[in-house]
């Protein structure tokens, strides 16, 4: 999976290292170019062509899904559901994204498709994260309501109601949730039916001060238990199974064809 670190991979401008903090704000051509760019060197450097991104900082839309399929990516693993980025220097907003595996459209990458020609066609891959309760449509539009209504900010109800479990909102990833709000992710995301557990961090969090999630031997040592646990329980307890993304590909376009 190669990960386009927005305005610092080459090529950039001045401009872009000051104004500029998500690749999909620079114009198209310059994002296709960064991103062929570190495609390049992934393949130069290791000998294997990329087939999934992760856009830097989260940054992706409809046109990085065409430069991504014209230089043979096959899969985005930057949506985020239940997340919304745009207050962050124009970041994308992710929070009315699909939970489930989809085709995203080239005109919003939010919205799932069914493209003429699926083997040619980029699947995204959502980072999980849901409620560890409860129906998660539901939730949202409960979430969405009190975060947009105007004594939100006052009583803080989003925050009683994460610390009641009633709309406690996880991330798949250390980096935010310990291994007992992780496994309850895992529960409640097999119940729901979907196919997927995504997991997420940075990789500079196995190095001690390169990180503010791993600050000290112990923080560093303590999240990368967490991440041990979660992945422990939900292959040993759950029965989930590990694959890389292009192998989860395969298999979903596999089971796409035989209709199972």
């Amino acid at each position: 999976c190669i990960r386009d670190s927005n305005w610092t991979s080459p090529p950039f401008s001045d401009e872009d290292v000051r104004n500029r903090t998500y690749h999909t704000a620079i114009p198209r051509e310059l994002e296709r170019r960064k991103i062929a760019d570190v495609a390049r060197l992934v393949a130069d450097r290791i000998g294997v062509q990329p087939l999934a991104f992760k856009g830097g900082r989260w940054g992706a839309d409809g046109r990085t899904l065409r430069t991504l399929e014209e230089l043979g990516l096959r899969i985005d693993t930057s949506v985020c559901p239940l997340t919304d980025y745009s207050g962050e220097g124009g970041g994308p907003d992710f929070f009315d994204a699909p939970y489930r595996p989809y085709f995203p459209s080239h005109e919003d990458i939010l919205v799932p498709r069914q493209p003429p020609a699926p083997d040619a066609a980029v699947l995204e891959l959502p980072v999980t994260i849901g409620f560890t309760s409860g129906d998660n449509e539901r939730r949202r539009a409960l979430f969405a309501r009190l975060r947009d209504g105007p004594l939100t900010s006052r009583l803080r109800l989003i925050g009683v109601l994460h610390r009641l479990g009633v709309l406690r909102r996880v991330k798949l990833s250390q980096e935010t949730a310990d291994a007992a709000q992780m496994r309850q992710l895992v529960d409640a995301t097999l119940a729901r039916g979907y196919p997927l557990l995504h997991m997420t961090f940075h990789s500079c969090i196995v190095r001690v001060g390169t990180s503010p999630y791993s600050r000290s031997e112990r923080e560093r040592d303590q999240r990368n238990d967490w991440m041990a646990e979660t992945l422990a329980y939900a292959v040993r307890d759950r029965g989930a199974r590990p694959a890389t993304a292009a192998e989860f590909r395969a298999q979903w376009l596999a089971a796409s064809t035989s209709g199972t």
